[in-house]
């Protein structure tokens, strides 16, 4: 069932907290960056996926993948702030991205999940169909899933609530890890255990460019690595 039969309180004081925090705008909802050859990326996803809370375009999730891949791959990238699991299909056809190809694609989710408390059992079903989708349309692309964002740990949060998160958060983990058991074609990339202070944006919330630029580092690896 998840925490949300229990925890309703919660998850109001939690969207007053996104109503609260500094509103940093997107960089990159919508970002497509060319390569050398035909190797080319998908990345996906919520807000992390649109750039907030980096500076620039350039400096975003997308950029700095780009250019930790030595340029020699192509990045398309689209993202929504504020996206579930629940949207992600949507998401990917209004940008008609079945008709692309791949070498590798990239999914960003989970923050907003954990913050308006979806279920396990919800989260796996969207999750799922997404997937699902993903393998119809790219049969033969690995599928790198980036671990749910670390909302314990966000310095916006404390108290009550990010012990919440915690429990909310590992409780989606668990349920990705489940899911790829069924999907051999994707891989699941942890984070660190502990960040440092200059991982997150000034709201407190999304990662700052420093934050970026390590997120596409250990991406990057893992897609050289394919």
């Amino acid at each position: 069932m998840g925490l949300l039969p229990v925890l309703w309180p919660l998850r109001r004081q939690g969207e007053a907290l996104r109503k609260r925090v500094l509103r940093l705008k997107p960089q990159s909802e919508q970002l497509v960056l060319p390569g050398k050859d035909w190797r080319r990326v998908l990345v996906i996803g919520e807000s992390t996926a649109a750039g907030v809370g980096a500076s620039s375009a350039e400096t975003t999730f997308a950029a700095c993948l780009h250019r930790a891949l030595d340029t020699g791959y192509g990045v398309v990238n689209v993202g929504k702030n504020g996206l579930r699991a629940v949207g992600l299909p949507t998401l990917y056809a209004k940008h008609r991205l079945e008709e692309e190809r791949f070498t590798a694609i990239v999914l960003l989710i989970g923050a907003n999940d954990c913050f308006r408390l979806s279920s396990p059992q919800r989260y796996y079903i969207h999750m799922m169909e997404f997937m699902q989708q993903l393998r119809a349309a790219h049969p033969q692309t690995p599928i790198l899933l980036l671990d749910l964002p670390p909302v314990h740990l966000f310095p916006a949060l404390a108290g009550v609530l990010a012990r919440v998160m915690r429990v909310q958060r590992g409780l989606l983990r668990a349920t990705t890890l489940k899911l790829l058991r069924f999907l051999p074609q994707a891989r699941f990339i942890p984070y660190p255990e502990a960040f440092p202070p200059d991982f997150f944006a000034s709201d407190g919330v999304h990662p700052s460019d420093a934050g970026y630029a390590a997120m596409a580092q250990v991406c990057a690896k893992q897609i050289k690595a394919l």
